[in-house]
């Protein structure tokens, strides 16, 4: 009856904290969720399965994509990192409660949530690496189920090798912990774990002589999981270097008595306020919300919702992305040559903004060109878009090389990126309805947005 009512509230719990997780990441994020989905694309077929698995940590990005596909519906976005987060909070709490039953160290478990949830809405962050992290958790729980030594050394020997192929950096994570914690308990044994440590390392060094990745801070570290141009925020490297501590207070908790009455009550007390402060403390200083509003008008521009885009911005705006937004709203609704001499431009910027090679900038780019007419440049930018973001093709830049090339007549290649997305969940449906217009001008023209392009073009060739 004890055990039944301790699952009972450790379910009640974790549904708490699952319902507290969505509600705030929808109401605070969800344009994040919109704008992440387009940078990548996962095809529904084997071909796409096998090349992803074949290289390193690809089934944790095959199972990433996977989720993310989803994130173009609403609510998805939330309910689907909810519940990740969950899952990551209560296999922590399971390792807690495995090696150290008396610690009273429960609360501590939603630490790696709050810590993940700093890095988690800047875009240059990937997200399998919070997969990633789950199937470390998931691996590190299965450890402290087995009781034999040489049953747990062959363990972390063979799933720290699948660790490293399947998931990347956390491998290493995942040798330490058992490391250390086998030092802190049996030191006189602790030297035959040194064998899937190094086994680890001697993988991580292969793989920079075979060339599969580039740098070794990619191997080691959670530098794996973020954009490989750009350092990440300290912020990324929180949950790892907790885990390692939270193993460390519960050796040295384990042996405790029950803590009861007044005093199990302050200790909880504590730690939820830790808890709170962390997390409070952290979203306001380590999460950027500078993109925010920007990411808003992203994706009423993805939706062509032009009225909302002019909604949003009827106030005095100084940042030229979101004057670019607006004077590309008043060029698809016919009112920018009304509007020109009423708006506050500052400059050319406020209609084309500079190109820095960003992607979110390219993509904008690619966007007001095409709006406008230059459909060459928009071309271009869709390339851009494409380098900035290494080993994926997003959803959006394919579809505006469909247009671009079925409006160049470059059929051939308009067919390869209709194939492409003609195997997605959410694109097909668009593929299938741009196919029509391969080898058929007539159809062309009797559209209203690809005919009036390619007219654009035309009257352009003509007056040179």
């Amino acid at each position: 009856m004890v055990f039944l009512n301790n699952l009972n509230s450790s379910a009640t719990f974790w549904f708490c904290v699952f319902l507290f997780l969505f509600f705030y990441m929808q109401k605070q994020f969800a344009f994040h969720f919109y704008y992440i989905e387009q940078e990548q694309l996962f095809l529904w077929s084997r071909s796409y399965f096998s090349s992803l698995v074949m290289e390193p940590a690809g089934m944790t990005r095959f199972l990433t994509e996977l989720c993310l596909q989803y994130f173009i519906q609403p609510y998805c976005g939330a309910l689907i990192m909810s519940t990740l987060f969950t899952l990551i909070g209560m296999m922590t709490a399971g390792i807690v409660k495995r090696i150290a039953p008396k610690s009273n160290l429960f609360i501590l478990s939603l630490l790696p949530i709050v810590f993940m949830l700093y890095i988690h809405f800047d875009v240059n962050y990937y997200y399998r690496g919070t997969m990633a992290y789950l199937l470390m958790l998931l691996v590190l729980y299965g450890y402290f189920l087995i009781t034999r030594v040489s049953v747990r050394l062959i363990y972390v020997t063979i799933f720290g090798v699948l660790l490293f192929w399947c998931a990347g950096a956390v491998a290493f994570l995942f040798v330490i912990c058992v490391f250390l914690w086998e030092l802190l308990n049996r030191f006189s044994r602790a030297y035959g774990f040194i064998l899937p440590l190094l086994l680890v390392i001697a993988l991580a060094f292969a793989s920079i002589y075979t060339s599969l990745v580039g740098d070794y801070r990619f191997l080691f570290l959670p530098d794996g999981y973020f954009a490989y141009r750009l350092r990440p925020d300290m912020t990324i490297y929180f949950s790892w270097i907790f885990l390692p501590v939270l193993l460390i207070l519960c050796r040295f908790l384990r042996n405790r008595q029950y803590v009861k009455g007044g005093r199990k009550y302050m200790e909880t007390f504590f730690q939820l306020l830790l808890v709170v402060i962390a997390f409070q403390f952290g979203m306001d200083k380590y999460v950027k919300r500078n993109s925010d509003f920007y990411k808003e008008l992203d994706y009423y521009m993805r939706t062509e919702q032009w009225d909302k885009i002019i909604e949003h911005c009827s106030g005095e705006m100084n940042n030229y992305l979101y004057q670019c937004c607006l004077n590309m709203a008043l060029v698809e609704k016919g009112e920018l040559a009304e509007q020109m001499f009423i708006l506050d431009l500052q400059g050319l910027q406020s209609i084309y903004v500079s190109w820095n090679r960003l992607p979110h900038v390219s993509i904008l780019l690619s966007d007001i060109y095409f709006s406008t007419g230059h459909i060459s440049m928009a071309q271009q930018m869709a390339f851009e878009t494409m380098v900035s973001i290494p080993n994926t093709s997003g959803s959006r830049t394919l579809q505006r090389l469909v247009q671009t090339n079925l409006i160049y007549g470059a059929y051939p290649i308009a067919e390869k990126y209709i194939d492409l997305l003609a195997q997605t969940k959410y694109y097909k449906k668009w593929a299938e309805e741009h196919r029509r217009f391969l080898w058929n001008d007539e159809a062309i023209a009797n559209d209203s947005l690809l005919n009036i392009k390619r007219t654009q073009i035309l009257n352009a060739n003509m007056y040179k």
